[in-house]
């Protein structure tokens, strides 16, 4: 879901861009819808560099969009209202699709717990241990649910798609790799996987 979610956002970023590239003119409303459009971009670079999810960026982005196209259908006497409810239908389906793939509700995250074992920082959530299992990249992160020790920039998230009862992934914003944590007693590995801890219960 959140590489469905960046893709779209990407091509109506795109999109939009390009109709301003054929269209040759400046005016209010381009303006504003270009305005919209690189924050758009923005956002999706944002998470994919550094994998931060700014959606207040992504709304008055696609806000603007909408502002920017509604302006122009008034400037050309052209404005049809149901073509503008479904823009802004549209948009909202992208950014709630986002804020549900890239770790909204953030009110919900749960404040997680470490131990050491053997030497390594393992997470406790609820009655379960994960311990570290091998480094992986940051585009393997799902939502966020949780982070450390009330730090919120040490943060949780799921593995992929991968059930979070088995595998988290433990990161941090400013560091290139993330942790693949491994509940420690689970023992199906995923395929292309190697266990570079040797942490055993």
């Amino acid at each position: 879901m959140k590489i469905i979610g960046l893709i779209l956002v990407l091509f109506y970023a795109a999109l939009m861009l390009f109709a301003l590239w054929k269209q040759h003119s400046l005016n209010a409303s381009s303006l504003c819808t270009g305005a919209g459009s690189l924050l758009v971009l923005g956002y999706a670079l944002l998470y994919l560099i550094q994998n931060r999810s700014l959606l207040p960026l992504l709304v008055i982005g696609m806000l603007c969009i909408s502002a920017g196209a509604l302006l122009n259908g008034i400037r050309l006497k052209k404005v049809h209202i149901h073509h503008h409810i479904i823009r802004l239908l549209l948009e909202a389906a992208m950014v709630a699709l986002c804020w549900m793939s890239m770790g909204g509700g953030s009110d919900k995250l749960v404040d997680m717990g470490t131990i050491e074992i053997d030497g390594a920082q393992a997470v406790v959530w609820e009655d379960r241990t994960y311990v570290p299992f091998c480094v992986v990249s940051k585009s393997d992160c799902g939502a966020q649910i949780g982070f450390l020790n009330g730090d919120t920039d040490d943060r949780i998230s799921a593995y992929q798609e991968y059930p979070t009862n088995q595998w988290l992934v433990s990161w941090l914003p400013m560091d290139g790799g993330a942790i693949l944590l491994k509940e420690i007693t689970v023992t199906q590995i995923p395929d292309g996987l190697e266990d570079e801890y040797q942490i055993t219960p």
